[in-house]
């Protein structure tokens, strides 16, 4: 149940004063660790070849996700940085003082502690919280399943109301005693969390556990609206003054957890938001539409989609990301759907049925043996047998497959397809991939959302036949988070409509206009994120 107004207000009123509870982590050889890899960053950045910047990208995500996620200090972490490539092609590619920061990197990840501090202090924090306080954790949803594990033997028991993951359940939940959130406080990016957490609150303490050296954004949290009840150079101003000065007081009590002497490491987020800025390209929104998968969109798009909620007036309407486009809703996915009927052979997956096909027999008969041969080929996806699953999932389907052509040559190289009975078995001029991901190209370009004014005609139709078969398309919401309606002959659209359940939406992307509007790895949709 929503909290009212007065409610909210009534909670204000009886809290004059909140306080944020920030907990300082340090660990030498972590803190060797995010030095050595940030160098790196550093010293690619200037490089304008895309294997540099596709080196740099997964080495700004793993720095990402372990400075806002409690992940465990396991053998994962030397995996994921070895995984970048063995020191011998670093420094042949790279040359000696990459080679020099590689190597000091692989062995700070072996030398990390059993533990990681950081899941050390949750655990001292959940057994503080008493157990008349109510307390939640502000974590992106794929941080859960770390939070979980720490309370495996514990007493306190996480549940679904234990998490918040956006602004719209924050809006929605109760007034709780305490926040936890791990990281700094940034609107945008990993970790990122909305700025109604300080202007608006609905608890009396945050609990804020972040690595030492990582500062919150400037001006988080600043409700330029709010009468001011201090200046920046107040002398009761907090050191977050000119952020929370407004009418809602804030005290920051620092606690330190330092185990080393060593100068205070540099901020990785201000560097890659510098970074950052230097890019072009076009601001996005994701909306995560499966486990390990999104669609990056322009803010203001119309995008067709379907409210199963029993209550919403018109259940099929284009609707906008940032506005209209919730959670739980699905957005719908035009695959070969035209006006003429356009693409017949791309529609019928002529290719994908073949690479695909060889791709489920070979993975099947031995993964590790692939896996292998495509990381030596070049294929450096962090999680390379969920994507081969993802990718072998479906003969008839086109999508999902590799988001890089040069990591489809790869894959079908290694994997020998054999092309008779397809076109490119009579094409002598191009090769039989290049055939196959113009077929996976045409789909994702088709795939791109239509509400565009040329498209005006098609939308309304789709949006007529679609409000036509209302019971099917709930019934097969309630049974599947991803399912395909085909549209039935006689109609002015033929083609088929992939529905996909919106799982996440999150701001904060700059992206090219290219890489706008189609279904792909969240792997790859991460190097846009700023």
């Amino acid at each position: 149940m929503l909290i009212s107004a007065t409610e909210f207000f009534d909670f204000l009123a009886e809290h004059p004063a909140y306080s944020v509870e920030r907990h300082e982590i340090s660990e030498p050889h972590f803190d060797s660790l995010r030095r050595n890899l940030r160098g790196i960053v550093e010293r690619l950045s200037d490089c304008d070849e895309e294997e540099a910047n596709d080196l740099s990208n997964r080495i700004r995500i793993l720095l990402s996700e372990w400075l806002t996620v409690p992940v465990p200090f396991n053998r994962s972490i030397l995996d994921a940085v070895q995984s970048l490539g063995s020191p011998t092609k670093v420094r042949r590619k790279w040359g000696d003082d990459v080679a020099v920061l590689y190597a000091t990197a692989i062995n700070s990840a072996q030398m990390l502690p059993p533990d990681n501090p950081v899941r050390t202090k949750l655990r001292s924090i959940f057994g503080f919280i008493g157990s008349d306080q109510t307390f939640r954790i502000y974590c992106h949803r794929s941080a859960r399943a770390h939070f979980e594990s720490l309370l495996v033997n514990g007493d306190v028991l996480l549940s679904n109301a234990s998490f918040l993951h956006s602004l719209r359940e924050y809006r929605e939940a109760r007034t709780f005693d305490v926040l936890i959130k791990v990281g700094p406080l940034r609107s945008r990016g990993w970790g990122s969390v909305p700025d109604a957490l300080i202007s608006a609150p609905r608890f009396g303490t945050l609990v804020q556990v972040v690595w030492r050296g990582c500062h919150d954004e400037a001006g988080f949290g600043y409700d330029p609206v709010a009468p001011t009840s201090m200046t920046p150079s107040d002398s009761a101003a907090t050191e977050r003054g000119d952020v929370l000065a407004n009418m809602i007081s804030w005290k920051t009590i620092p606690f330190s957890d330092r185990r080393t002497n060593d100068p205070l490491p540099e901020d990785e987020f201000q560097l890659f938001s510098a970074l950052n800025q230097a890019r072009s390209g076009r601001a996005a929104i994701l909306v995560g539409v499966d486990y390990g998968q999104g669609v990056l969109f322009a803010p203001r798009s119309e995008i067709l989609s379907f409210d199963p909620a029993p209550s919403a007036a018109e259940p099929i309407q284009f609707r906008r990301p940032d506005e209209t486009l919730m959670e739980g809703m699905f957005v719908i996915v035009p695959l070969g759907t035209d006006a003429d009927l356009g693409g017949p052979e791309t529609r019928k997956g002529i290719y994908s049925r073949t690479w695909k096909a060889s791709l489920a027999q070979v993975y099947g008969g031995n993964p590790d043996a692939l896996v292998s041969s495509l990381r030596s080929g070049g294929i450096d996806l962090l999680n390379l047998h969920a994507s081969i699953q993802r990718w072998s999932s479906s003969l008839d389907d086109i999508l999902p497959a590799p988001g890089k052509p040069k990591h489809f040559e790869i894959l079908i190289q290694v994997l020998g397809v054999n092309w008779d009975g397809t076109p490119a078995a009579q094409e002598e001029s191009t090769a039989g991939w290049k055939l196959a991901w113009k077929e996976i190209r045409h789909a994702r370009g088709e795939a791109i959302q239509i509400g565009r004014d040329e498209h005006e005609l098609i939308n309304e139709e789709l949006v007529a036949i679609l409000g036509t078969h209302l019971p099917d398309i709930r019934t097969e919401s309630e049974k599947s988070d991803t399912y395909v309606l085909s549209i039935p002959s006689g109609r002015g659209v033929r083609g088929n409509l992939r529905f996909y359940k919106v799982r996440s939406v999150e701001e904060g992307f700059l992206a090219p206009e290219t890489e706008l509007g189609f279904v792909q790895e969240l792997s790859l949709i991460e190097q846009w994120r700023v």
